[in-house]
């Protein structure tokens, strides 16, 4: 009988870490599901919203979109969840379907991260491995009309949106919206992925 009890402990303390770790991924997968989902849902009620608010300045003060456009990229940074931080971009696109961004901020010279236009391995757009922009695993569509999706892979690049900040452009043709997912330095093997995100576009409407 203890050889039999002694054998059962042996092969317990074998498959038990399995198990637990099985039982854990299989939890932390869905909060993350869910999560991911919720920003899906948020990003196209933002981008409605934006879409659908008046552009039309008022007498010495700025728009109600323009003011809508500042108050969302005011706060990017909105807490953390399991293994991630989560940050919201809503970035504006010209007629081409790129973003309309400020200059980089990163001054390190570095051709793979410096300023849109400035390398044609860095311009968006030119490149389906260095930007968002082309990348079918960063956005979710080209096209005026509304399109929504969400990547499950990093860019190569990364943290392209922490260096390229949003900014108003009154010419704009469509919003996209965008919740990244940051975990911050790689992960052992590749996976899951250090960056994802979700995002949805959708064409301004003139008013």
């Amino acid at each position: 009988m203890r050889k039999q009890r002694g054998q059962s402990a042996v092969e317990f303390a074998l498959v038990a870490p399995m198990i637990f770790l099985m039982v854990f991924g299989a939890v932390y997968g869905g909060i993350m599901f869910l999560q991911f989902m919720d920003c899906s849902n948020a990003a196209r009620t933002i981008a409605r919203e934006v879409a659908v608010t008046s552009s039309t300045p008022t007498a010495g003060d700025k728009s109600p979109r323009e003011k809508l456009f500042e108050s969302y990229n005011n706060k990017k940074e909105l807490g953390a969840v399991g293994l991630y931080n989560i940050e919201r971009y809503v970035y504006l696109l010209d007629e081409a379907g790129e973003r309309i961004t400020a200059p980089s901020e990163d001054t390190s010279g570095d051709s793979s991260e410096s300023t849109p236009g400035d390398s044609s391995e860095s311009t968006p757009g030119d490149s389906s491995e260095s930007t968002p922009e082309n990348s079918s695993e960063s956005t979710p569509g080209d096209s005026s009309e509304d399109t929504s999706g969400a990547s499950s892979g990093g860019t190569s690049e990364g943290n392209w949106e922490q260096k390229h900040p949003p900014i108003y452009d009154r010419n704009a043709k469509q919003v996209e919206v965008l919740f990244l997912f940051d975990h911050g330095q790689e992960f052992l093997f590749g996976f899951p992925p250090r960056y994802f995100a979700a995002s949805y576009r959708m064409a301004l409407e003139d008013n």
